[in-house]
């Protein structure tokens, strides 16, 4: 097969690695597309693909909605036999799949059939699995289940960090991307079904996901913390009623462990990290991240989250108070 003509679509960190991988290899890049920064704000890892584009001397084609009329249209002008999906959040309809003449590649970093839908990397983490995957594939309009291309495995270290595990399914995906299109100009693709029996699909998380409920067990939260971690927003509690964040932990030892309290309740600080009890045994937790216009009070004793008997009590009584006053 000649060198196919391929447009490169993508948002984020992960996508940037994987162009320039593609680069690397010689591959005939049409254009890239890319989210425009104005539409960016909601994602964590945004990478502005216009820079990129303009730094290769490649056309970038701004995109905010995949399956919209003129972004069709504009990747027909293109005339590209290909589109290599590099990290794109929304599914592609039939329509647009059918403008490219060679088909849609796409890539999700699990086993596929396992682990199919949204948030992977969070996700691996809260599972504690020890090995996964980045696996590209034949884009349908269906939610991760075309015929496969390319499956590369890679072990996870020991309490990975989202940050950690980022960087090797960016890596990984990187080199997949590029092998693969070396592998379409030879003529060496194999495609694999996907099994349905052994397929599993996983839910959309949002920010709500990382509150930590100090109830739990310390590794559930430790595992809690690292899966939100930097690029992502954070795990969080609230401390005097403000949203306190954090973005690491460790796990306890030695005498540490010997200390009790209530769940949320702060029981030591030492270097910038603040011990606070769990449902088992306490764990280490960074410094609270509080809003910019608040310094950070915390003392020995205190507790994160809220009582909330005690907060419906108090507001009972100020409903109550408001309710006198307007009928007198």
């Amino acid at each position: 097969m000649m060198k196919p003509k391929i447009i490169c679509l993508g948002m984020n960190e992960e996508s940037e690695k994987a162009i320039a991988a593609l680069v690397d290899v010689g591959a005939d890049i049409a254009a890239i597309a890319g989210l425009p920064k104005k539409d960016a704000a909601n994602v964590s890892d945004f990478v502005d693909h216009a820079d990129i584009a303009s730094r290769l001397g490649i056309a970038f084609l701004p995109v905010s909605d995949i399956n919209a009329h003129e972004t069709l249209e504009a990747f027909r002008t293109i005339g590209a036999e290909m589109l290599f999906v590099l990290g794109w959040s929304q599914l592609l309809s039939a329509e647009a799949i059918k403008v490219f003449s060679c088909g849609v590649v796409g890539s999700h970093p699990s086993e596929l059939p396992y682990g199919r839908g949204r948030a992977p990397i969070p996700w691996t983490i809260l599972e504690d699995r020890r090995r996964s995957a980045v696996t590209l594939f034949r884009m349908t309009n269906g939610v991760d289940d075309g015929v496969i291309l390319k499956q590369t495995k890679f072990d996870i270290p020991v309490r990975p960090t989202a940050r950690i595990l980022y960087d090797l399914v960016a890596e990984t995906l990187a080199h997949s991307f590029a092998e693969l299109y070396c592998d379409f100009v030879e003529g060496q693709v194999t495609e694999v079904d996907q099994d349905i029996e052994s397929a599993s699909w996983r839910a959309k998380r949002v920010l709500a996901d990382g509150w930590i409920d100090f109830r739990s067990e310390a590794e559930v939260i430790d595992r809690l913390v690292r899966a939100v971690s930097p690029p992502f927003p954070g795990a969080y509690s609230y401390l005097d009623g403000e949203r306190a964040v954090f973005h690491s932990a460790r796990l306890a030892s030695g005498s540490d462990l010997r200390r009790k309290g209530m769940p949320g309740q702060v029981l030591a600080r030492r270097q910038g990290m603040v011990l606070v009890q769990t449902g088992d045994v306490p764990l280490w937790l960074s410094e609270p991240i509080l809003p910019v216009d608040r310094p950070v009070r915390l003392r020995l004793g205190d507790r994160f989250g809220f009582r909330i008997e005690d907060e419906l009590h108090a507001l009972r009584k100020r409903v109550k108070m408001i309710e006198q006053r307007i009928s007198q």
